[in-house]
């Protein structure tokens, strides 16, 4: 994030973390996948880079303040429910 464009370091040691990141949702979703708790046709590997950048903006939008409560909520639901197999979905 911050500094990470003009130090090696910090963008090495950001890079480490996203990739670590990633490697756990892939084999999160994998799991998930093979249990039949992902919606059919999402990739594993898509979907994993999907949520960690989403991961990065939802950092950078709870740093913005509380008002920025209604927009993270929507992303993590909208999120879910391209993820989440219909017969899995939970309605109000």
């Amino acid at each position: 994030m911050e500094h990470g464009d003009s130090d090696p370091e910090i963008a090495r040691r950001l890079e480490g973390n996203r990739s670590r990141l990633e490697t756990a949702l892939y084999g999160a979703l994998l799991r998930a996948h093979a249990e039949g708790e992902l919606a059919p046709g999402v990739d594993p590997r898509s979907a994993a880079t999907m949520l960690a950048s989403l991961n990065s903006g939802l950092k950078v939008l709870s740093c913005a303040g509380a008002d920025q409560r209604d927009r993270i909520t929507t992303s993590v639901d909208a999120v879910m429910a391209m993820l989440t197999p219909p017969a899995a979905a939970v309605t109000d």
